[in-house]
């Protein structure tokens, strides 16, 4: 069986502002846009493919169409049962480009000075998000992340103070390194259950059964992997962290 492979605009595989998962979800839409029908694939097929949440697809969907990278169509009344999602940009073989640019691409004053060579410094302005401090982000978390949970509290109508961020931030350190799960993932899972805050270690302890032995056996030396472990593994695989 002959293997497909995709090709992406060199500059978007570099682009900081966009998450592996949407990278992988962008290129798999790319694939599908070249079919008949186009891309009409439902949110489960997503979901099945890089194992993450259907909530968390939805998240990624908006997330590419708010950088202008896709555009999503839902027919009126239908839900996300007869949706099609188009490519904007950036599919490329070589240097000829297969799909015409719709929108223009996102340029920032900071990739601009650092394609010239001429700076090296972030833009101050891009350190600030929702006017919350971002400059001191822990390096283990993802941008995209953090600003998710920012909009996650907004949407609660509880907006973040810069005090109540750090805070946030600190209770992020605390349960990641307490559970040893990756940063990004305390984040996601505190969303994708519709808390306020981020998930305390017990919480988080809860939710993905850690440290649950779901073998009757008192062997200690064969422990299968709960589905806490199994969760924040491939979270990690994507992510590369850990």
């Amino acid at each position: 069986m002959s293997k497909k492979y995709v090709s992406l605009d060199w500059s978007f595989i570099r682009d900081k502002d966009t998450t592996m998962h949407e990278k992988l979800l962008f290129s798999e839409i790319s694939q599908l846009s070249m079919l008949d029908k186009g891309c009409v694939a439902s949110n489960h097929h997503f979901s099945s493919l890089l194992g993450v949440k259907k909530q968390a697809v939805s998240r990624l969907i908006k997330s590419l169409e708010s950088k202008g990278y896709i555009t999503s169509l839902i027919k009126p009344g239908s839900r996300n049962y007869d949706r099609e999602i188009t490519i904007n940009k950036m599919l490329q073989v070589g240097n000829n480009l297969l799909l015409d640019s719709v929108t223009k691409c996102l340029e920032t004053k900071e990739n601009n000075t650092v394609n010239n060579n001429t700076v090296n410094n972030k833009s101050t302005k891009n350190l600030f998000y929702k006017e919350i401090d971002l400059s001191e982000l822990p390096k283990q978390i993802s941008t995209d992340e953090i600003k998710e949970f920012i909009d996650h509290r907004i949407k609660k109508k509880s907006p973040l103070s810069q005090e109540a961020f750090n805070r946030a931030i600190k209770q992020i350190n605390k349960t990641a390194t307490e559970l040893n799960l990756d940063h990004n993932l305390v984040i996601t899972e505190s969303i994708d259950a519709g808390w306020q805050g981020i998930g305390k270690p017990e919480w988080l302890r809860n939710r993905l059964n850690i440290g649950v032995n779901n073998n009757a056996s008192s062997n200690r030396n064969s422990k299968p992997e709960t589905n806490g472990e199994r969760i924040n593994r491939e979270h990690r695989e994507v992510y590369g962290t850990g």
